[in-house]
């Protein structure tokens, strides 16, 4: 979400600076970056409550001093008669609707209005569409307006009981489904509720009459809309992550406030349908349990004063519940008190303690040591995958908040997670892949509804050297590396090319089994043999194409090959990444050896040209050239 330094500035007593603006949002969990004298902030999912201007206002309170004079009208407003049946009050429990008509369109409009098209460099539509948006912008409740004119005599909310066509107001034709939430005038669809209104009822820069709709719609009604039609609603983005249900009123409220500001208002009436009533909710304030969470004691006064401060009520005198505030529908237990506390005080401020975890390595954990060391030196790298997947079996386990709504189970193989690995380096050009993975799986039935489990995949050349470069694996090179690992039965599968979206066409085998299965006896090494986690630095895959060529060496002089592999794995270039023998033969009867060498070059930042590899290639084969009894073939 982007915000204009200058409209927060209109709500805080002391001028805000933007690099500690950033600063203070880093610490309440917001990352953020600056353009300028606009702050774009990422909101997290589950803080639909921080979507607006005065939800970050709100979030600062505990740093800055806020002036809360948001200006509504206060006036009371006749009930408007209006035909409007709501089938849908599980999707939407509450729904207000505006009845408005002014005397004139304003040629300009005021500062709070003009600023916020010009700061954002946000593009004007007409009058009440952009006092809509702002709105949306300033308090986080999205509007819709209607051109009153346009509209038929009835207004149902409603499922969608046919398929049937929209006009939405990007002009996009949509083909709505079945049961989709939908506003009709009784025959045709005028607006997909929550996502986007039609064509057909819209407001324009002639529009004096409007209706204005503010809901509460449930996210789950919601979610998902806006994808599935491709559509970009910044009110389908906000719905899905929760308003707060009690804004609606003090929405249209301010929505009056500023027609006011801008022209005479002719007619103006509301009505309401509140199908259930918004129930408050707390929780059981037990500061001594957030103090265990957070391993720090907090002083009574600053407990409450951090929570009151970000709108839940806490009174350290009333041993009452904490109320939770309704635009907060992500509180839900202590830990979450204990997040809010420790947002404002910082983590980086939480006093540390040392942790001393004794670690006795049990039988299982020296077995999967000795397993990783094992499958190392057999050319096999492991690799850590999410346990979720979108892959679903009758033993699955489905998640109820899943981080992804696309892998919403939890695996029960590792198959589907190492398939997508071996794509993944296939895609950039791998031609030898040897990985594993040692993961817990869960199912839902069976003896044992939980274990630990490796999967092992292989693909390609068996090794980037001159004995293993022309070999290709095959299940007998499978067989020879499990035999090394257990004595237990074990299956070895093919899978089918059409499961990998690559152009490689090497066979590619699979095995996984239990780790309980493991009973071989090697000599107890260290991974440490592999990983030197102090020098260990992450390096940046690259997704440009790599660059081979070959080098063909005539050496007539043995004496001369240590020479030549030291010039050779001397050359220092960015772009050559790699560099090894994949062939090598003798002629003892003619006293020569021929050795074959492959260079492999690949940039992070383009993709490279042939002559930016021949430099390299030219410069390689002038020193070999130097070397006494090496020659190459061809040059």
């Amino acid at each position: 979400m982007k915000i204009h330094i200058n409209h927060l500035n209109n709500f805080i007593n002391n001028r805000l600076n933007i690099n500690d603006l950033s600063k203070v949002l880093f610490q309440l969990g917001h990352e953020n970056e600056i353009d300028e004298d606009i702050i774009d902030i990422d909101i997290t999912p589950n803080r639909g409550d921080c979507l607006s201007l005065n939800g970050i206002k709100r979030e600062l309170t505990n740093f800055y001093k806020i002036k809360d004079d948001l200006k509504i009208y206060e006036k009371e407003i006749k009930e408007l008669k209006l035909d409007f049946t709501n089938e849908a009050k599980e999707d939407c429990p509450h729904i207000l609707f505006l009845l408005i008509e002014i005397e004139d369109i304003p040629l300009e409009y005021m500062p709070c209005l003009e600023n916020y098209f010009k700061d954002l460099s946000i593009k004007k539509n007409n009058f009440f569409t952009d006092v809509s948006n702002y709105i949306s912008y300033e308090l986080g409740q999205p509007t819709h307006c209607y051109d009153f004119e346009k509209m038929g005599k009835r207004l149902v909310l409603e499922r969608a009981k046919k398929e049937s066509n929209f006009k939405a107001l990007t002009n996009q034709e949509i083909s709505l489904k079945q049961n989709d939430l939908v506003f009709t005038d009784g025959n045709e669809v005028i607006n997909l509720a929550g996502v986007m209104g039609g064509r057909s009822t819209s407001c324009d820069t002639n529009s004096k009459k409007v209706l204005i709709e503010c809901a509460f719609f449930q996210p789950e009604a919601i979610i998902g809309k806006s994808i599935k039609y491709d559509l970009n609603s910044e009110a389908a983005y906000k719905f899905e992550r929760g308003v707060d249900p009690l804004m609606t009123e003090i929405a249209l409220r301010r929505f009056i406030h500023i027609i006011e500001e801008h022209s005479k208002i002719k007619k103006l009436s509301i009505f309401k349908n509140i199908s259930f009533p918004y129930q408050a909710k707390s929780i059981e304030k037990d500061k001594s349990r957030v103090e265990d969470i957070l391993g720090f004691k907090i002083e009574n006064n600053k407990f409450d004063e951090i929570l009151n401060n970000l709108g839940f009520v806490a009174s350290f005198d009333s041993a009452n519940d904490i109320l939770i505030p309704s635009f907060r529908s992500d509180i839900v237990d202590q830990n979450h008190i204990a997040e809010e506390i420790a947002r404002i005080i910082g983590y980086d401020n939480i006093p540390p303690e040392d942790v001393k975890i004794p670690f006795n390595p049990t039988g299982s954990l020296k077995r999967e040591e000795n397993l990783k060391v094992y499958l190392a030196d057999n050319g096999f790298n492991e690799v850590i995958n999410y346990p979720f997947t979108s892959e679903e079996t009758q033993n699955s386990i489905c998640i109820d908040n899943p981080l992804d709504s696309n892998k919403a189970f939890l695996r029960t193989s590792l198959l589907h997670s190492l398939i997508n690995n071996l794509e993944y380096n296939e895609r950039r050009q791998k031609d030898s892949i040897k990985l594993f993975e040692i993961s817990n799986l869960y199912g839902l039935e069976g003896s044992q509804n939980q274990s630990r489990k490796i999967g092992m995949i292989a693909s390609g050349r068996i090794d980037h050297n001159y004995r293993d470069f022309n070999r290709f694996i095959d299940r007998d090179h499978m067989i020879k590396v499990l035999s090394g690992i257990t004595d237990h039965d074990f299956y070895i599968q093919d899978i089918s090319r059409s499961l990998v979206d690559s152009k490689s066409k090497t066979k590619i085998y699979y095995a996984e089994f239990n780790i309980e299965d493991i009973n071989f006896k090697v000599k107890n090494k260290s991974i440490d043999k592999y990983v030197n986690f102090e020098e260990t630095t992450f390096k940046e895959i690259s997704e440009y194409p790599r660059i081979y060529r070959d080098l063909s060496f005539l050496v007539k002089d043995p004496s001369s090959i240590e020479t030549l592999f030291k010039t050779l794995e001397s050359f220092e270039e960015d772009i050559l990444i790699e560099r090894f023998i994949f062939d090598f033969y003798q002629d003892a009867k003619k006293n020569i050896i021929k050795i074959g060498y492959r260079f492999i070059f690949q940039s992070k930042e383009k993709t490279l040209t042939d002559l930016e590899v021949d430099k390299v290639i030219n410069a390689i084969v002038k020193s070999s050239l130097t070397i006494d009894g090496i020659e190459i073939p061809g040059i």
